[in-house]
């Protein structure tokens, strides 16, 4: 999801699903899915979905080699959010 493909999906709407989801299958692995492009990786995720322990992957849709170099800075902010 995204909006404008520019800012991430809802966070509170995010948030909600993920609560959810761990509601019924505590094991189940949750991930964000927001679709939102930005040079500034901390824009690409609400902040409430940094936050919520329900989530536990960050994504983010990698196109060509341009992307190559986000990888790391990903890994970081993911690390960051106790999050992979």
């Amino acid at each position: 999801m995204n909006h404008l493909g520019m800012r991430p999906a809802p966070g509170e709407w995010t948030v909600k699903v993920a609560r959810h989801i761990k509601h019924l299958a505590p094991n189940a692995l949750v991930m964000d899915g927001s679709f939102a492009r930005s040079e500034h990786v901390e824009a690409c995720y609400a902040p409430e979905v940094l936050a919520c322990p329900e989530v536990d992957i960050l994504n983010y849709h990698y196109y060509g080699s341009g992307d190559i170099s986000r990888a790391k800075k990903d890994c970081e902010l993911a690390r960051k959010h106790g999050k992979v």
